[in-house]
């Protein structure tokens, strides 16, 4: 998937919109459920406000490794995976009054997994949200509850599935080279600035080298008829590496 331009973050640290996105939710869990865990420990609800520390604990330490490592995507696997659970764990534990989690618990899931991933989570928590509603609420609320909850997940899918396809279309045009497909200077520079960002962060070691041209094959390319980059490009990266022209 396309990165997107960095994001500003504290000084000496810039954030892709990629890795600014999880951090943000994680905050937004993470200080949105607190109060809730403060509560129910001042009621002795110790239970569920143990599951509530759990879950603030979570996305604090989901956030600091984002912050830390920038694995968007495991990270991204386990907030959504938090806060199903989280949400389906206070419905078991509190009652069927704590549905309206659900609802953000499914739209985070959307913007942070690809459509597919999140139609896939929508149906485990419609499946396991079923036998707990039918026991406890009756026929018009258990069909009120299953109809919505599906509903947004379909307008979730459609504003996630459209807004990847835009932005990755915009990507795209602006980083890449249309004759070649090879990334231009903006997706030069963009990939340098990630590459040093994972080396302060990890100190894991990265490479670039600036080939002749006079080194490809002519054979090759007048045999293909494709320009030497896209020759280049094609014979001699691995599926790590990025090509720019």
């Amino acid at each position: 998937m396309a990165r997107a331009a960095p994001v500003t973050g504290k000084p000496g640290v810039q954030l892709t919109l990629e890795e600014f996105l999880p951090l943000m939710l994680c905050a937004t869990g993470a200080l949105g459920v607190l109060p809730f865990a403060v509560i129910r420990f001042m009621n002795q609800d110790w239970l569920i406000g143990l599951l509530d520390v759990v879950i603030v604990g979570g996305f604090a330490m989901l956030g600091l490794f984002v912050l830390r490592s920038g694995q968007v995507r495991i990270a991204s696997v386990f907030i959504t995976v938090l806060g199903i659970g989280g949400m389906l764990g206070t419905m078991y534990l509190k009652g069927p009054q704590q549905v309206y989690w659900a609802y953000p618990a499914l739209i985070v899931a959307y913007y942070l997994l690809t459509p597919k991933e999140a139609v896939a989570a929508t149906a485990v928590v419609l499946v396991a949200l079923f036998p707990l509603l039918s026991a406890r609420v009756d026929t018009f609320t258990l069909a009120t509850v299953m109809i919505s909850i599906t509903m947004t997940a379909v307008f979730a899918y459609a504003f996630a599935s459209l807004t990847r396809g835009q932005r990755n279309q915009l990507m795209n045009l602006a980083t890449r080279d249309p004759l070649t497909g090879a990334g231009n200077r903006r997706a030069l520079t963009q990939k340098m600035t990630e590459v040093i960002a994972a080396h302060e962060r990890t100190a894991s070691t990265a490479s670039a080298r600036s080939p002749s041209m006079s080194a490809i094959s002519r054979t090759s390319m007048t045999n293909s008829g494709m320009a030497p980059a896209t020759v280049f490009s094609s014979r001699s990266l691995r599926s790590c590496d990025s090509g720019f022209a």
